[in-house]
Order: structure tokens, then sequence, then C-alpha cells
């Protein structure tokens, strides 16, 4: 797992090559059984992302549960299905042993390795170590920031949190496999760090989007990606508004209120069942460049209004007024920068759940 090449600037007190990082026959064995154990066929404590290989093990009493639950975070739906291991299953250990509700000790860890392969030896991509309770509350930050109201049939019991459809979100029909290598271990290193998650996943989503507009609307998953990310580039700044799981109406983010803009209108033409052609010929536009297209949609949309009932013509003209109230005086942004592009296409999905989902009756 390590090398040195002659003469390349490494060599230090006379040693060459491998004796400039020597290791006991005992250490040797050591390791080498632990790998072989954890990569053997039969292994629970190994996952494959693209072309990595991630294994993953924890100390305590806890730690088989522990481990369990973190698989559910990187492989996918049907190996976590055949486990028996569910979201709310996930949450509910990582919430317990965070608050203290379970007895762990200090010195109980979790680790993590990340492999790759490297010309006939493995590299290590990733390393972890890190005390369990502070990774329980790492985890529990990723599904904060993942967290989003799903509203369709598939969104059921499943979690958009795990690090697999994460990957398949962002991916040519949905081949996790075909993600490039150095985005997964990032991905892997965001949740357990806390850290941001990777530019190239923010735009990954985007991309998808915006290629899939015409036949598909924004899934869950990828929402709830472009959601954290700007949640987590703009939690220390005071300027920026944190977006919230579901709808909300408070917030004034142009961006935010172009995404719920362009849902009500694309509900208007789907309730009167007159094709799709907001969305397929408008709305990648309007996410970039809302003030170029929405006088267009607008129009549009009168049209589409006057087959509606008069208890849902008002119901959306309300809802629609209540929107571009909140816009700036100057009216629609001629631009929105990419994190106000991601902001337009939660915005829509916020206010597409929004219609979906049953209202209390009070």
């Amino acid at each position: 797992m390590v090398g040195f090449q002659v003469k390349s600037g490494y060599d230090s007190y006379g040693k060459q090559q491998a004796y400039n990082s020597p290791i006991s026959v005992e250490a040797d064995f050591a390791y080498t059984s632990a790998l072989k154990m954890l990569l053997s066929k039969d292994s629970e404590n190994k996952t494959r992302l693209g072309d990595r290989t991630f294994l993953y093990w924890c100390s305590g009493r806890y730690g088989r549960d522990t481990e369990s639950c973190f698989g559910f975070m990187v492989e996918s739906d049907k190996s976590s299905e055949a486990k028996g291991v569910s979201a709310a299953g996930v949450e509910k250990l990582f919430k317990s042993i965070w608050s203290g509700t379970v007895n762990t000790d200090l010195d109980d860890r979790f680790y993590f390795l990340g492999l790759a392969p490297n010309a006939g030896r493995m590299a290590v991509v990733v390393w972890e170590n890190v005390q369990l309770r502070k990774f329980a509350g790492k985890i529990l930050q990723h599904f904060d920031d993942m967290s989003l109201v799903g509203y369709r049939a598939n969104d059921k019991g499943r979690s958009a949190a795990g690090v697999f459809n994460m990957l398949s979100a962002v991916t040519l029909d949905g081949k996790q496999s075909e993600a490039l290598p150095n985005l997964c271990e990032a991905v892997v290193q965001s949740v357990i760090q806390g850290t941001r998650y990777p530019y190239q996943l923010y735009t990954s989503a985007l991309e998808r989007i915006r290629a899939e507009l015409p036949d598909r609307t924004v899934t869950r998953t990828r929402a709830s990606i472009l959601k954290a990310y700007i949640n987590r580039v703009t939690r220390n700044n005071k300027d920026n508004k944190q977006l919230t799981p579901m709808l909300d109406k408070t917030n004034s983010n142009p961006g935010y209120l172009s995404g719920r803009l362009a849902a009500v209108l694309e509900k208007i033409q789907s309730d009167v069942k007159s094709g799709d052609s907001i969305r397929t010929r408008y709305m990648a536009a309007a996410s970039a460049t809302p003030s170029a297209v929405f006088p267009a949609m607008l129009n549009l949309s009168v049209h589409h209004s006057e087959k509606l009932s008069e208890a849902s013509r008002v119901f959306y003209e309300k809802t629609k007024q209540e929107i571009i109230e909140k816009m700036p005086a100057e009216g629609f942004p001629s631009h929105l920068d990419l994190n106000d592009q991601g902001r337009f296409f939660v915005g829509y999905y916020h206010q597409m759940a929004d219609f979906y989902t049953k209202k209390e009756s009070e």
C-alpha cells in the first residue's frame, strides 16, 4: 500500500524504497488479515461506489448496529431493505447515540476506509477515525440538510439522504457506477466530516434536472441535493435565508419565488390538460433568465386559466399574487446565479409538493 521509487526524493537517513517506511512482520500479518476479512465475499462491512471500495467498522457495544445503519447510507435501497434497515431506524439509533439516550464510551470509535485500484497496489483515498458520538452528530446533520417533503408514491418510506441515491441522481440513467471516482469519496467525506458538499455534486444535479425537464419533473433527491448544498454554503451568512424541508412562504429570494411561480403556471396548464409546453419550452430558461421568459409564460397562463372553474381560478390567482407581491420592485431578475438557480428548482419542488399534499382540515 506504500511504495517508493528509487531516488524519487523520499529517501532519508540512507534508506531506499520500502525501507523508508518499514513495518514488522506482526503488523503486516495483522492488517492484511483484517483487510482480507473486510473484503471477503460475505463481508457486511464493505460497499462499492463507482470503482471505489469502502470499508467501515465500529467499536463498542453498539458497533454492529452502527455498522448496519451506516450501510444504509452507502448502499442501494434494495440492499437496505434486504437487511431490514430503514431510514427511521437509522435516525433513531444515531439520535440515541448523539443525545446520550444510550450509553456509549468516550473511546468508542467509527472507522472508515476508502480504497482505489492503483497500478497493482491499493491506494487509500479516504481514512476516517472519529469518536462515535461525534460521528452520530455528523450523520444527523446530513439527514437534516437533505430532509425534504416527499409527495410522490415512490417517496414513501425512502430517504434521499443515502450516498448511493445521491450519486445515482446525478448520473445518466441513474447509474451510480458512472459517477466520477473522486466524486464518490468527496460526497462520503462531506457526510462524515460535516463539510460542504462537493460543488461538482451540485452542478451535476442542476445539469441532470435541465437535461430531463421535457420528460421528467424535479425529483426529490435532486432537489434535496440542491437544498443541502446551498444550506451548507450559506449557513453562516445572515443575508441568505436557509431553505426549509417544505414550502416556505416567507422566503423572498427572487430565485425561490420564480421557481414557485413556475410551478403554479405549470399546475394550471396541467389542470386544464393543455400539454406541457411551459415545462418543455420555458422551464430551463426560466431558471436562469426569468425576465426573458416569464412575461410569455404569464400571458400563456391567462388562456389556460379561462378553462378553469371559478373556484380554481380564484385559488391560483391568489397564489400567483402572493408570490408576485414578494418580488423586488424592479420585477423578475434578468439573471440568476448558480445558487439562485438551485433555489429556483427547490422553490418549484416545494410549491408542487404543496399542491399535491393533502391539507389537514381544521
